[in-house]
């Protein structure tokens, strides 16, 4: 019995023995656990902030990756509506081109019918002006046989008045000789002193209120017996030399408005000039 209680007590204290050793042990390795796991929870709280900054960074560049396809885009955008504009801008080219080649060819043919015109109107102008020359010449010469006329009636109404001037003086002396005291008889000479001479005149006068030279248009005064019509042609002369052809386009206020047809020269003319007038 002692043995076993002795046994038994062995058996207890070695139990104690190892109980307290194996605490001692576990009680190392858990302060070597606690502080891996505050070493493995550090580690996790900075993976995790890594991780959040990761995360953050990823977001970072997920906007800038988003923000470069946007601007991508647009730069596509842009590029299309460059190219767009391109391609009017071409086409406008070309068309202002064919334009600008239908303006040359338009101009070009305005040029050959403009010399073509100039011709003709230069043409017109010589002819304008030989055909005024012409009828002032033909109403020239016209006028110088009737005053040619004119004077040869007046000359020989001159001869016959000189001579019945001539027979009544020598009557006169006939009489005086032959007639008694106190009475002389009258003889009447009203034949001789009623013969009329006709006025060499080339037609009626007026005046020349205005002119302009570079318009080629005059203004004259509207008489009653200048008597102007419209479109009347006329020739201004003075002192029996034509200075100008005229037409009459306008009557208005006492005055009649002409233009001065080509051939004609203006160096004579002046406002207030009294002119006579040739039909």
């Amino acid at each position: 019995m002692k043995t076993l209680s002795l046994i038994l007590r062995i058996v207890a204290i070695l139990a104690a023995v190892g109980a307290a050793a194996l605490f001692f042990l576990t009680q190392g390795k858990l302060e070597q656990k606690q502080a891996a796991l505050q070493q493995s929870q550090a580690s996790l709280q900075n993976t995790q902030q890594e991780l959040a900054q990761a995360t953050t960074q990823a977001a970072d560049l997920e906007k800038k990756l988003n923000q470069s396809i946007q601007s991508d885009n647009q730069h596509k955008r842009d590029l299309e509506a460059a190219r767009a504009e391109m391609y009017t801008a071409k086409q406008e080219v070309t068309r202002s081109q064919q334009q600008v080649k239908n303006a040359n060819s338009q101009i070009d043919t305005l040029k050959r019918d403009t010399e073509q015109l100039r011709s003709q109107l230069q043409t017109a102008k010589s002819q304008l002006a030989s055909s005024s020359k012409e009828d002032e010449i033909t109403a020239l010469n016209a006028r110088i046989a009737e005053l040619e006329d004119n004077n040869s009636k007046l000359e020989t109404q001159i001869a016959q008045a000189s001579q019945q001037m001539m027979a009544t003086s020598a009557a006169k002396t006939e009489t005086s000789a032959g007639s008694t005291s106190g009475y002389q008889p009258t003889i009447s000479t009203g034949h001789a002193s009623n013969v009329s001479f006709p006025t060499a005149s080339i037609g009626p006068a007026t005046t020349i209120t205005a002119i302009r030279p570079k318009d080629g248009v005059l203004t004259l005064e509207n008489t009653a017996e200048a008597g102007f019509s419209a479109g009347q042609q006329l020739t201004l002369v003075k002192d029996y030399k034509a200075l100008a052809r005229v037409q009459i386009t306008e009557l208005k206020d006492g005055l009649a408005v002409g233009h001065i047809l080509p051939g004609s020269t203006m160096k004579a003319l002046s406002a207030g000039l009294s002119v006579n007038l040739l039909r």
